[in-house]
């Protein structure tokens, strides 16, 4: 628990006390980390680890009096595909539901929360479980595993994002210069509808690959009759990263993870290349008629990934 105290309510994007509700104790206004405080709050809470690397960015309440926020010890989250539907019913925000990230392994970090002008730092510890028995460096190798795959599933949905943005545009645009009934339609951009006609094809197609629109998600078990799709692999490793407490990746996940990431690796790729040939092209019609280019965004990789140090175990 991260708790703060304001001595004047501070004005959000949704005005004082709007972003927790009250707490157990009398006086308290608290948020958890996948609540209605954890993204919109007026408050800025950021924690980083001992190396001043940044862990989570959140948000908490601002009201007047002691505050709270529960932190749930966990990385940031995923880049989230806006696309998506939302979660099952019962089901909330969660970790299995694609809700956080890798949980961090114990050790000592830093908490700054930031209330208006006034910034304030404190150390907090993540104590270890004194039942467990985890190997030397394990915590360190769990959680690389777990950025890594975490990292893998942002680059996915960011680009399902970007699909999305350009297919919207291209739909937006065939829309306005759609001919009335009975009318012909305009030669002037008969080419250029073309060219997007060709290019949503080629979105569409490399969307599914990625992601199989055809699962109901929101259904339960909908998924079963469907072969998994390499959103569902990507977010499966990063399930499977934080299963066991302070255990490492086996040889067999590391091995699935090395597949995984060069299949998406090919997927980016395959990407960048509609956005340097097809969209590139549609751009350059667009510009001699006179019509809005698509703003289709830059370029995605795959971040580097480094190992864990097991000599240096946190």
């Amino acid at each position: 628990m991260i708790d703060y105290f304001l001595k004047t309510a501070i004005k959000g994007p949704h005005g004082p006390g709007a972003q927790g509700g009250p707490g157990e104790r009398g006086g308290m206004r608290g948020s958890g980390p996948m609540g209605p405080g954890s993204q919109h709050g007026p408050v800025k809470i950021v924690i980083a680890n001992a190396a001043g690397d940044t862990v989570a960015t959140h948000y908490g309440p601002g009201d007047a009096g002691v505050n709270r926020f529960a932190w749930n010890l966990r990385y940031q989250e995923p880049v989230p595909y806006r696309g998506a539907p939302p979660p099952r019913r019962g089901g909330g925000g969660g970790f299995f539901f694609g809700g956080g990230g890798p949980e961090v392994a114990p050790g000592s970090y830093k908490v700054t929360v930031t209330a208006g002008d006034q910034t304030q730092t404190q150390t907090v510890e993540v104590a270890k479980d004194p039942s467990a028995t985890v190997a030397p460096g394990a915590f360190a190798e769990q959680v690389a595993y777990g950025l890594q795959a975490r990292d893998m599933m942002s680059s996915l949905n960011e680009t399902l994002n970007h699909i999305d943005s350009i297919d919207h545009q291209i739909s937006g645009f065939a829309e306005d210069v759609r001919p009335a009934e009975g009318q012909d339609p305009n030669p002037k951009y008969k080419d250029l509808v073309s060219a997007g006609r060709s290019l949503h094809m080629a979105l569409e197609k490399l969307k599914n690959e990625l992601y199989n629109t055809k699962v109901q998600r929101a259904a339960p078990e909908d998924d079963i009759h469907f072969l998994a799709d390499l959103h569902d692999e990507v977010q499966g490793l990063l399930r499977g990263g934080s299963i066991g407490y302070g255990q490492p990746p086996t040889p067999q996940a590391k091995e699935r993870m090395a597949q995984v990431r060069q299949e998406l690796s090919g997927k980016l790729a395959d990407f960048d290349q509609i956005l340097k040939t097809q969209v590139k092209n549609y751009n350059h019609m667009a510009e001699k008629v006179g019509t809005p280019q698509l703003i289709a965004g830059e370029p995605l990789t795959l971040p580097a990934h480094k190992s864990a140090d097991r000599r240096h175990p946190p």
